[in-house]
């Protein structure tokens, strides 16, 4: 168990690598959403099984808010009728749910405290590893091109990669293994490598990612002195994030035809015009709208919808935010800030390490400007996101063998 344990967190780390290294049937890309079925399941059976049937009432606003949501979008898919694929109408419901429900489940299996039972020094010197080799490499393609960056220049040098099929899967991967290592190393045994992930993150050259490596930064050393003024410390913080979310946001509503422009004035058209519920779901700003010939695209133009040799250009799921803004109106975005509030406050209950956790949600607030990480990326998000803030209480910490609570004296 141990060993699959381990081997389950590494997939979590490094499936896109996996995928875009190794050739596999199409139907494998479907893992998520056939997990995420299966905690489904597994939860259904657990509570009919369980004496216990109470629900914490963060976790009860969480399920409320989530059926909520998902009736809405059904409310917009009835009244308007964009689409009319019952099979892509599910799977974008199965999509949206990925992230919230996922966590969710977790929550209630104790999935956390199950998975970092078997998390020990080995796995995090294994990690350790992988972080330098994957430093080291990115050292030498500045120098000379050995085929694991992108072509194209930013900033006089070409956006490192490694063996991922975009540098932002990468970025994703060092923020998701920077909160890990944060959460369960003392200070020096995890600086080089922290050291070492914030440049492989400045490599890819993305403005996420240094944006993100500036509030840890913030975060962990800077702020410091700021943590007894909370409403300071997170203003600074947050204000970082939001300035380069903002910026992002102002850069492409500058050009005369982007396609996330387009994208995010969209989505105002629809929360304005289907007012108050939204398009439904499979409508707009995903690549299921598209596959399933969303008649939203009829009166709303995407620049570049089709590539010159006719294929799909990949850019209906290059803004996350218009992806909830047009398809659940005014009231699915107050319902879905409620549930990211509610996630967050649930992940940061008695964290005393908290710089790792923080930069997790400052991550996903950025890249929902410029990519629907949350539908994309929701269950391995979901997963980090409970085990780091689990590894992340006081009470915890990493020994010789695996991870004990001290509370107790138990292992766990």
């Amino acid at each position: 168990m141990n060993i699959l344990i381990n081997i389950f967190l590494l997939f979590l780390l490094y499936n896109n690598l996996i995928f875009n290294t190794i050739s596999f049937p199409e139907y494998f890309g479907y893992w998520d959403e056939l997990l995420e079925v299966g905690i489904f399941i597994w939860t259904a059976i657990a509570i009919l099984h369980s004496k216990k049937k109470t629900i914490s009432v963060r976790h009860l606003i969480i399920a409320a808010s989530l059926v909520a949501v998902v009736l809405i979008g059904l409310c917009g898919n009835v009244i308007f009728g964009y689409v009319s694929s019952v099979n892509g109408i599910v799977r974008d419901v199965v999509n949206f749910l990925k992230f919230p429900m996922v966590f969710l489940l977790i929550q209630r299996l104790k999935l956390d405290l199950k998975i970092a039972k078997f998390i020990n020094r080995g796995t995090i010197n294994f990690l350790k590893i992988l972080i330098t080799i994957i430093f080291l490499l990115g050292i030498i393609s500045i120098f000379k091109d050995i085929g694991l960056s992108q072509d194209e220049i930013r900033y006089a040098v070409k956006p490192y990669q490694f063996l991922f099929s975009h540098p932002t899967y990468l970025v994703l991967n060092n923020i998701c293994i920077l909160s890990l290592i944060d959460a369960v190393e003392d200070s020096k045994r995890k600086w080089p490598f922290e050291i070492m992930l914030i440049l492989t993150i400045v490599m890819t050259m993305r403005t996420k990612g240094i944006a993100v490596v500036a509030v840890y930064i913030f975060i962990r050393y800077a702020g410091n002195w700021l943590k007894r003024f909370k409403i300071l410390y997170w203003g600074f913080a947050g204000g970082i994030a939001f300035f380069m979310a903002y910026d992002k946001l102002v850069l492409y509503n500058s050009y005369a035809s982007s396609p996330r422009e387009a994208l995010y004035k969209g989505s105002i058209q629809l929360l304005l015009q289907c007012f108050p519920f939204g398009s439904g779901f499979s409508t707009f700003a995903s690549h299921l709208s598209n596959r399933f010939n969303s008649l939203v695209y009829k009166f709303i133009k995407i620049p570049f919808y089709w590539t010159a040799n006719g294929t799909e250009k990949n850019v209906l799921g290059d803004a996350g935010l218009a992806y909830y803004i047009g398809q659940f109106g005014l009231l699915g975005i107050i319902l879905c800030v409620i549930i990211f509030y509610q996630i967050y406050k649930i992940s940061m209950n008695h964290v005393k390490r908290g710089s790792g956790i923080s930069i997790l949600y400052i991550y996903i607030i950025i890249a929902l400007t410029t990519e629907s990480i949350l539908i994309n990326n929701g269950l391995e998000i979901a997963f980090i996101i409970t085990l780091v803030s689990f590894l992340s209480k006081e009470e915890i910490h990493l020994s010789k063998g695996n991870y004990t609570v001290n509370r107790k004296g138990r292992h766990l």
